[in-house]
């Protein structure tokens, strides 16, 4: 059980593709504001920098292209310097949680669906992603249960919850495509191909 009193800074992994990224920040947002006292730190990949120190929850970035960049003894040092109390792995991979455990972070909290995590993690969720019909933002919450606290975990609260604070201004080359005085709307279609795609079909439908 995670002494809550111990634990000043936390570290939440989320290494994968910016759509995961920004569905994790709720879980960043709802332990901030229990706990607004404890600095969070995210890790994740360089090209989602920008979006996650948008985040007004998260106190720190970590970069995964550095860190895996560096021989294992460094990327270790690294960690420890942080002196992180608690590491959340949003986002399952076993390099990361090796890390963890060998940088000897107190608290390790993943998933029971990887393997690896009954070597590296000391804290284990149950619930599995691929057999859920829960929304990705809701199964993240799930990994909090972990400190024994009630979130919202209802889709229209999570949906709700202030997610960016944008401080930089739209560049004058982009602003040319949005009318102030009407609702812009934004199309980002297809993937890199790891679900299931939307058809072009009906981005068409929507636009129309």
């Amino acid at each position: 059980m995670i002494d809550i009193q111990s634990v000043n800074h936390i570290l939440i992994s989320r290494t994968d593709n910016i759509g995961d990224v920004i569905l994790t920040l709720p879980l960043a947002i709802q332990f901030k504001q229990m706990y607004p006292n404890i600095k969070i730190t995210f890790l994740a990949q360089d090209y989602t920098r920008a979006l996650v120190e948008a985040c007004p929850a998260i106190d720190e970035f970590l970069s995964w292209n550095v860190l895996s960049s560096m021989k294992q003894s460094e990327a270790i040092k690294t960690l420890q310097d942080k002196k992180l109390d608690c590491i959340i792995h949003a986002f399952p991979n076993k390099e990361i949680a090796r890390l963890a455990k060998k940088a000897k972070i107190p608290y390790r909290i993943g998933t029971r669906r990887r393997w690896y995590h009954f070597i590296y993690c000391n804290d284990r969720i149950n619930f599995s992603r691929a057999k859920s019909e829960l929304h990705e933002m809701q199964l993240n919450m799930k990994l909090l249960s972990a400190f024994h606290i009630r979130v919202q975990d209802e889709i229209n609260d999570l949906s709700q919850l202030n997610f960016l604070k944008i401080h930089t201004a739209l560049p004058e080359r982009l602003k040319k495509f949005l009318s102030p005085d009407r609702f812009n709307l934004i199309i980002h279609p297809l993937s890199n191909g790891n679900s299931r795609e939307w058809p072009i079909s009906n981005f068409i439908a929507l636009i129309k």
